[in-house]
């Protein structure tokens, strides 16, 4: 099974005032481009993993038309949150959110885990900024351990589900900050995945992105601009 990644979508499809095209000429006719380079890459087989920023709605009810517009593209989609997802609620009313509408090719990870049909397992956290990091505060404090819980309570998860052996997280936010260590570098270190994609970079800041393999883990920048809105093919089906 082919699995693809892409993150940093922004749809407003519900919201039109919100479009990306007003940061400047590379997002001009971002939905159209998403559309046509997904279908010409993504099989309906396939798995798209999308580690953030979906969609710019406030509410899930509000979130609707870009969910139809993801459902009707290829391939099973699998969603972690960003920091811009507003809408993201509980696990049970976002399911009940897709079954009410018939969405039957997109899922959630939130402390829990996914396994492919191939059998390659995916843990999830939003992650966080840093310390160290401009501006980092007391509150981000919180939320950069909490994160780090929800990240282990989704690798956790995954132990005790039967995979092939190969293992991706995705964040929304760098695991690293400028670089240099974080605590999610660490647990990235002790759990060895064979990949891990993070987003939420764009324009001139993804030129602090890691890209590139350090000890086991292949690190890649899957925000949507930065790919040129073609989802990235991270495992082959012959991989």
């Amino acid at each position: 099974m082919p699995i693809y990644a892409i993150s940093d979508l922004h749809l407003s499809i519900g919201m039109p005032n919100k479009a990306m095209d007003v940061f400047g000429p590379g997002w001009r006719g971002y939905m159209d481009r998403i559309e046509g380079e997904w279908r010409g890459l993504v099989g309906e087989g396939d798995c798209v993993l999308m580690p953030g920023d979906f969609s710019w709605a406030m509410r899930i009810e509000d979130a609707l038309p870009d969910f139809l517009f993801l459902e009707g593209l290829p391939g099973k989609k699998i969603l972690s949150k960003g920091n811009h997802d507003y809408w993201w609620t509980t696990m049970t009313k976002m399911r009940g959110f897709l079954s009410a509408h018939n969405l039957k090719t997109i899922d959630f990870l939130h402390n829990d885990s996914y396994v492919t049909d191939g059998g390659v397992g995916v843990a999830a956290a939003r992650g966080w900024l840093c310390p160290g990091a401009p501006g980092f505060c007391e509150q981000d404090e919180k939320i950069y351990l909490r994160e780090l819980i929800r990240l282990r309570l989704s690798i956790d998860s995954l132990k005790r589900r039967e995979t092939a052996g190969k293992l991706i997280l995705m964040l929304h936010y760098p695991p690293m900050n400028f670089k240099k260590a974080t605590g999610f570098s660490e647990i990235i270190g002790e759990c060895k995945p064979d990949l891990c994609l993070y987003g939420h970079l764009h324009g001139e800041t993804a030129a602090t992105a890691f890209e590139g393999r350090a000890l086991s883990t292949e690190y890649r920048l899957v925000s949507a601009d930065h790919l040129r809105f073609k989802p990235l093919l991270i495992l082959g089906s012959g991989d």
